[in-house]
């Protein structure tokens, strides 16, 4: 009995030292790492901005004024305020002492989970159908609700359902969904022809044509390949914003009829939200489609957790029906810090209506970039050249193109920082 004490003694001493260093290390990490809490319009200095800085720094350099790769994940900065917020601290302690309490039946704390999930439906109805560890474990996903969605259709179980996918789409790393990616892995024919057109560019009447003919040859393949016994088809994936191979979009009128085709033949439609969640000005880039709802949306990356999101629809619980997979969460899927961080993310995008200024300043660098082309004389529609040979600037909110690649910069963009991006003093040695 002896002997229990002094180890349980022991135990919560080793917990301390383990909480205190954990808390250490959230604390001190936002105001001390200068890879990625440097602002962006602190003045030139230090080995980034070397013309003899070594590749590894030109890499800091680059990711934290550029936001062309890891800003990709990130919505807010290091050092933004809600990361100070008195309760948000109190509840990182809280939750960083390992101990059973912090969990309700292996999942999440209910009121985190229930104040999270609560904040997402503000932005659209709905409700949580998954978490997972990462963005493409929850494309995975889609690959077993295919299998239920194909099983209500037809009666049978799929040998090895299949996704519909339009090209261009990541899709993931790993496991079935690499099939998806960028079309080109899609077997035995599943992939889609893919009618995008680019924001911000009006189509001409030639242009208009091949897109609506695209779009034509999109939608009866869909219907053939669902009413094929022999595809197997559970489900569509895709992107209502892409920005893998260039910011590209749909037709809104492309969008309705899709939706109407799948409601037809009883067949869901899984769109990937993992790059665009919390971006685009709108909290899901489908929401810039009016009368288009997908059944399923997977999301990650800047929303801080993973997971698939079920928008409320009308018709969609008849074939497509799977709240009964909603059940405890394994200890790994959704941590009760991730979630913490998570909920902070959501509460400073409608505390401070952070989607009208992804908007506004997406707007505002677009227009900033063709008054900078016009200026220089380059051309006279912008300065960007896309990789499919277009040359204009395109955004949908703070999802931008631009030559070197995507840009995606943190939602709390202000003016003052663009035009310090843009300006003659922002050091043209970057690289």
């Amino acid at each position: 009995m002896l002997g229990f004490c002094a180890q349980s003694k022991f135990t919560r001493q080793l917990s301390n030292i383990f909480t205190i260093s954990i808390i250490g290390v959230f604390l001190t990490t936002p105001t001390n790492a200068n890879t990625s809490c440097r602002h962006i319009l602190d003045k030139p200095d230090g080995p980034a901005w070397s013309k003899s800085a070594k590749p590894k720094d030109r890499d800091v350099f680059r990711d934290t004024y550029d936001f062309h790769r890891d800003w990709g994940t990130r919505l807010l900065l290091d050092t933004d305020p809600i990361w100070s917020d008195p309760e948000y601290l109190r509840q990182l302690h809280e939750f960083a002492v390992p101990r059973i309490t912090n969990y309700d039946k292996f999942g999440p704390p209910s009121k985190l989970k229930a104040d999270y999930e609560n904040l997402l439906r503000s932005f659209a109805e709905g409700s949580v159908l998954n978490y997972t560890v990462t963005g493409t474990a929850a494309n995975n996903l889609f690959y077993e609700y295919a299998e239920v969605a194909y099983q209500l259709r037809t009666g049978k179980r799929a040998k090895r359902v299949q996704l519909l996918a339009f090209n261009h789409a990541y899709g993931g790393s790993h496991g079935r969904t690499v099939e998806v990616k960028y079309g080109g892995n899609k077997p035995d024919g599943y992939g889609l022809p893919t009618p995008f057109i680019h924001p911000n560019k009006p189509l001409n009447k030639a242009e208009l044509e091949d897109i609506i003919a695209t779009e034509k040859a999109a939608l009866d393949k869909i219907r053939h390949f669902v009413s094929d016994p022999t595809k197997e088809v559970g489900g569509i994936f895709i992107e209502p914003a892409s920005i893998n191979h260039g910011l590209r979009v749909y037709r809104p009128e492309f969008m309705t009829q899709l939706r109407a085709l799948a409601d037809e033949l009883e067949v869901p439609i899984f769109a990937d939200e993992i790059m665009s969640g919390g971006r685009t000005g709108k909290f899901w880039a489908y929401q810039h489609y009016e009368g288009f709802v997908p059944d399923a949306v997977s999301f990650g990356k800047g929303l801080i957790v993973a997971g698939v999101f079920q928008p409320s629809r009308l018709s969609n619980q008849s074939y497509f029906f799977y709240h009964h997979r909603q059940g405890p969460e394994t200890t790994t899927a959704v941590q009760p810090l991730v979630l913490l961080q998570a909920r902070q993310v959501l509460k400073a995008i409608k505390e401070r209506d952070l989607l009208k200024n992804a908007e506004e300043m997406g707007r505002y660098y677009y227009e900033a970039m063709q008054k900078k082309a016009e200026l220089s004389n380059i051309q006279k529609k912008g300065d960007t050249a896309a990789t499919d040979g277009t040359k204009y600037v395109k955004w949908l909110g703070l999802m931008l193109q631009e030559p070197d690649g995507r840009l995606l910069p943190p939602i709390t963009i202000t003016k003052e920082q663009i035009d310090y991006r843009l300006s003659e003093s922002y050091p043209k040695d970057r690289y």
